[in-house]
């Protein structure tokens, strides 16, 4: 909803900055990669203002993720993004759709999905009258997955890719891949 600097530095235009920033970590001999991003972006409204999306001919996803420190705080400023999305989503003239993201590890939020927080982020933005996707990462359980699916508001969901740092040992070998000493 807000700039949020993140650990990328973008352009005036909302691009990297740099080709390869150093909160991104490829070793292209094993086919594995590392980001600690964060969301670096301008903010909603910025992005509005900005008119591109107003460009686009065809249909796309507004990517959305609340990072306040908790609960409740997400559920405002999921308000305030509603908001900000009522007031500039008729200047866009292609389908679109939002992807609620509740998978990105790297921005200080502790991502541990609660289902009642998904819920009413999906009760809210549902007034957009747009598709909602909300989306999460390899360690959502199933059973969670599949409760947020029935609910009326959900139209679809996306399964990243994305796992915390260290999660998942027993199936990553996070020691042998980045080595002893990595940070997190």
């Amino acid at each position: 909803t807000h700039l949020r600097p993140g650990n990328m530095e973008l352009t005036a235009d909302f691009r990297p900055r740099h080709r390869f920033p150093d909160s991104v970590w490829i070793d292209w001999r094993q086919g594995i990669a590392l980001n600690a991003i964060a969301l670096s972006g301008p903010g909603a409204q910025a992005l509005f203002l900005a008119k591109r999306w107003q460009l686009l001919k065809r249909p796309f996803l507004i990517s959305y993720m609340a990072v306040a420190p908790t609960g409740p705080q997400r559920i405002l400023e999921t308000q305030q993004f509603a908001e900000i999305c009522k007031r500039y989503l008729w200047t866009i003239k292609t389908p679109v759709g939002l992807q609620i993201n509740f998978s990105c590890s790297n921005c200080g939020v502790d991502i541990t999905p609660i289902i009642e927080e998904i819920q009413e982020s999906l009760c809210i933005l549902a007034k957009l009258g747009i598709p909602l996707v909300p989306k999460f990462n390899l360690t959502m359980p199933p059973e969670m997955a599949a409760e947020i699916a029935a609910h009326p508001y959900c139209d679809a969901i996306c399964q990243t890719n994305a796992i915390h740092w260290r999660e998942m040992a027993d199936l990553i070998d996070w020691d042998g891949l980045f080595g002893k000493n990595a940070e997190s």
